[in-house]
């Protein structure tokens, strides 16, 4: 099917209606006999005009796509056509009249303008490797670091003179950052100049020829028993802050989904606490019902004055400050460590002293989302194997504190 076929018709609306391209044609040309040049050209997937013509005192010939023929009417086609017509007579080639547009527009568009264009897009999740919009939270991260790129590049630089070499500087100027967020910066100013890509503004990314710079070292630090113990005793004397660590400490979800939990939120019955998928500190976007355990609901209590359950003096949510954290490490005298850390201490302490824990019950009870083959076949919370890891953490946390164990737990119904 190579064969190119060529006849002379009237090109009208029922000429692209009924033509179709003959068997064991690659493509057939219907020549108008009327305007000279203007034609259709129908292929095996669709249907174009075109005019073809030569540059007036050159040996120019030119092909010109004018439309597509099924969104197009044979009006608007001819009417393009005979301006085509008109050009080729005065010597003006129309395909380079493009390109020079084309180049023109290209040296305009700034850094500041994709970079403007890549925000919008993001904030809505219109981004091909989006599949939702994000969080008010990641928006806020990335367009910080949009703007930190672009502010150090210049937002009037245009974007074809953004080459390796520049990026090479812009990395070196990020010298003076932290590691994270070196990464971050570099990482969204690349996202930016793939948006360019699509504008065809850039023939490739000059950040792909640059290597990134290096992120944070994955932390490994978490507490030993004789630290937790410490912290936990401390908290007795911050108010709602050391209620919040306690609880961090029993119930061991991110600070944030601590710190926007509102008393709705708690099944005291059921010892339940429930995290909406879209609620802020929940990476996996998806619902959670995750077992509170003896201590966690002792955290939380019975008085439900507020909408939060941990509230700051004034405010309706408990401030986690820096101020507050030192406040702890000086009282507990431990150091080096971060409220995030708490999630790697349940984990490390409960596996050390518990030969027998379900590691993966454990996992979901920490808000991680299941990969890989049980990620798309197992599609229960395993509410029950999470309860037991969150009663045997109890259980450990208890000793470690130097509780009575002999206390009568509250009572929950755990259907």
């Amino acid at each position: 099917m190579n064969k190119s076929i060529s006849i002379s018709a009237p090109i009208t609306a029922t000429t692209v209606k009924r033509t179709q391209l003959p068997d064991g044609a690659r493509e057939l040309l219907v020549r108008d006999p009327v305007l000279k040049g203007f034609g259709l050209r129908v292929y095996g997937s669709g249907a174009r005009y075109i005019f073809k013509g030569r540059v007036k005192g050159t040996s120019t010939r030119r092909t010109v796509v004018i439309g597509d023929a099924w969104a197009m009417t044979v009006k608007a086609a001819r009417e393009a056509a005979e301006c085509l017509r008109i050009q080729f007579g005065q010597g003006i080639d129309p395909i380079e009249v493009k390109a020079a547009q084309a180049r023109a527009e290209a040296a305009k568009l700034t850094l500041g303008a994709v970079a403007d264009e890549y925000k919008a897009k993001f904030e809505g999740g219109k981004l091909p490797k989006q599949r939702r919009a994000p969080r008010p939270e990641s928006v806020r991260s990335e367009l910080k670091d949009v703007d930190r790129a672009v502010s150090m590049i210049g937002a009037g630089v245009a974007v074809e003179d953004i080459d390796p070499r520049r990026i090479r500087r812009f990395v070196g100027d990020l010298g003076d950052y932290a590691p994270s967020t070196r990464k971050k910066t570099f990482g969204c100013l690349s996202r930016v100049l793939v948006l360019a890509m699509t504008k065809e503004v850039l023939d490739s990314n000059p950040c792909a020829a640059v290597e990134s710079p290096v992120g944070s070292e994955a932390r490994e630090r978490f507490l030993s028993e004789q630290e937790v113990a410490k912290v936990w005793d401390a908290c007795g004397a911050l108010g709602d802050y050391g209620r919040t660590v306690r609880f961090l400490i029993a119930m061991p979800v991110r600070a944030s989904i601590a710190r926007g939990m509102t008393h709705d939120d708690v099944d005291v019955a059921k010892a339940i606490l429930r995290v909406g998928a879209d609620q802020q500190g929940n990476k996996a976007r998806q619902a959670w019902s995750l077992p509170l355990n003896d201590l966690a609901l002792e955290v939380i209590g019975t008085d439900a004055a507020g909408a939060f359950v941990f509230q700051g003096q004034g405010v309706p949510q408990i401030p986690l400050t820096s101020t507050a954290k030192a406040r702890l490490d000086k009282l507990a005298g431990v150091t080096d460590w971060q409220l995030h850390d708490l999630r790697r201490t349940v984990a490390s302490l409960l596996a050390e002293a518990i030969t027998d824990v379900d590691t993966d019950a454990a996992d979901q009870w920490l808000m991680h989302k299941r990969t890989g083959v049980k990620g798309v076949y197992q599609r229960g919370q395993r509410l029950a194997a999470m309860r037991l890891a969150a009663n045997q953490w109890n259980s450990v946390l208890t000793r470690v504190i130097g509780r009575d164990t002999s206390v009568v737990p509250l009572a929950k119904d755990t259907g």
